[in-house]
């Protein structure tokens, strides 16, 4: 059995190393240990405040660390990805935190989860869904960022890495106190960021707006339309999120993502600054064979109808769909 004397001499060994920055020393300590029983103990010490060592690693105040000594942490103790602090924050929380940040933090924190299936108690999916205890996920602490430099760069990934798209929506609640945190979005706090240039970002597919509009469309549609048929009804659901966005209308998806755009007042600037500058496929139908106004009509937005008047022509949005209604 470790002793726990020397276990806790051992962190604070490493600690000590850590926040000197003496990445090289702890390589060399951290790989003498990692052969030894009590490595897992050394990680996760309890009388280091509920923070795993790779807590300590990522929460950094300057210069992130080594891509290679966070990989090396997880790889020794996958369990430390996954292991929350007393505020429910995993290590990947600490990292998105910082504004030092860089995208080889994330990456390295993101490639050492253990491929073993969404099953497995160690997932992707679980690291990306994880909440901690203000109810912010990943994505969100990210999209909250004051990160300048690299706050796109980060949350691009984040989106690109999670294939189920449940960190693009809002966590589900029915306790009313509850219910503040669940109203949250990653796509609401980029879009407060971005709304002051919204007419000249729009045009770019690569504008951040832009692109989490159309990465949310695809999910929030699927749980539309999901919700409007019955499990018994054959459903075709929409192509998988990827980099091809441009058979996407922006103004679609615009429509089905404007009450996770933020306030009607902020939803209706982003809508207008669309339909102002052109930025949709005219008579565009989506897979279901649904122009813009049923899209509007599915997501009981009455209260864009006089935004939607912008168009010049019915033509603009399309009036049928494919059977003619």
């Amino acid at each position: 059995m470790p002793n726990k004397y020397n276990i806790q001499a051992h962190r604070q060994e490493l600690d000590r190393l850590i926040r000197e920055r003496a990445w090289n020393a702890f390589r060399v300590r951290f790989k003498d240990l990692s052969n030894q029983e009590n490595c897992r103990s050394v990680v996760f010490d309890r009388k280091s405040n509920h923070r795993s060592l790779l807590h300590s690693i990522c929460d950094l105040d300057e210069h992130p660390p080594p891509s290679d000594v966070i990989a090396l942490v997880a790889a020794a103790c996958p369990q430390a990805l996954f292991t929350p602090d007393s505020n429910q924050r995993l290590p990947l929380h600490l990292a998105l935190r910082r504004r030092n940040v860089g995208i080889g933090t994330i990456e390295a924190l993101i490639d050492s989860v253990p491929e073993d299936g969404s099953d497995s108690p160690y997932s992707l999916e679980k690291l990306l869904l994880h909440r901690d205890s203000s109810g912010s996920t990943p994505l969100l602490v990210a999209a909250k960022s004051d990160n300048a430099e690299r706050r796109e760069e980060i949350i691009k990934f984040l989106v690109n890495s999670d294939t189920s798209g449940q960190s693009m929506l809002p966590k589900k609640s029915n306790d009313k106190k509850q219910q503040h945190k669940s109203a949250s979005s990653p796509l609401r706090y980029v879009a407060s960021r971005e709304t002051l240039f919204v007419d000249d970002g729009l045009h770019s597919s690569q504008d951040l707006l832009r692109f989490m509009i159309v990465k949310t469309y695809y999910y929030k549609m699927t749980e539309l339309m999901e919700n409007i048929y019955s499990k018994n009804n054959n459903f075709d659901s929409l192509p998988a999120a990827s980099g091809e966005d441009s058979d996407v209308c922006l103004l679609q998806a615009a429509i089905v993502c404007h009450d996770l755009l933020g306030s009607v007042k902020t939803a209706t600037s982003i809508i207008s600054a669309v339909i102002r500058n052109g930025l949709f496929h005219q008579n565009h139908r989506d897979c279901q064979g649904n122009s813009t106004l049923h899209i509007a009509c599915l997501c009981e937005t009455h209260r864009f109808d006089q935004v939607l008047k912008l168009g010049r022509r019915e033509t603009d949005y399309g009036i049928n769909s494919e059977d003619g209604n």
